[in-house]
This record gives C-alpha cells, structure tokens and sequence, in this order.
C-alpha cells in the first residue's frame, strides 16, 4: 500500500544503443511521425521508486514470445533522477504472470540511479527500494 509516501512523477529516461532515438518534440516533429519507441515511466519518492518500461510498437503483438528476437529489447538501460544517495536493490517483474523475474543492486551517484534492464519483449515493470 503506497498512501501516504508522497509518490510523484520522477525524471526518468531509457536508452538502448540498438534502437533509434526518439524523433523531436511534439511541436517540432513532421505531420504523422509518432513518438519514441522505447519509453518508461516512473513514481517515487526520493528513496523508493516504480517504474515501467515498454516498447510501444512491441505492444500491439498478441503474446510477448511471438516478438521477433531483432526486435527485442535486449541492451535498455534507465537513468532515474532525484533519488537519495545509497545503495538500491531493483526487482523486475513480468507484468502478464506478476512474478518476479529477476534483480539487481545500484547505486545513487549525484542523486542518479543508473539501472541496466534485462532483456524483454514487450513492456516490464520494476521496484526499486534501499537495502
């Protein structure tokens, strides 16, 4: 139950060397480009986060296994801001089953976490809490 610990939006970005950058802003993009493939969004509260980490084309396949293997996201890593310094332990979840399918540990360095993501096909989600 998070009442009462004040989450709100975090600045959070993702990138994948294998996978274009996003096109312009909104205002400078040309008529009918959409917008960035690979995307995460994020809530915390300085010392506690969620997030969750989708590509978007990759969402409209039936079932995350019939994804084709080159367009997976396999080298994803999110930079999460305006998080307290220490160290961190970061679950994955499965987002279909709700289980968790892995984890890491990080830490802060200027109020940054860096968070390399393992690879999935669809969308994932994770927590991130101090040890």
């Amino acid at each position: 139950d998070r009442r009462g610990q004040n989450y709100q939006l975090l600045r959070a970005m993702i990138m994948d060397p294998n996978i274009p950058p996003p096109p312009p802003r909104r205002g400078e993009r040309n008529n009918g480009e959409k917008g960035p493939t690979l995307n995460v969004q994020a809530m915390g509260n300085g010392k506690r986060a969620l997030l969750y980490a989708y590509h978007f084309d990759n969402l409209a396949v039936p079932r995350p296994e019939d994804v084709p293997a080159e367009k997976r996201v396999n080298n994803a890593t999110v930079y999460l801001n305006d998080m307290a310094e220490g160290q961190y332990k970061v679950e994955f979840w499965d987002t279909i089953t709700g289980q968790i399918t892995g984890s890491t540990t990080v830490t802060t360095q200027q109020g940054r976490l860096t968070i390399p993501l393992p690879a999935f096909a669809e969308d994932l989600a994770a927590k991130v809490k101090p040890l």
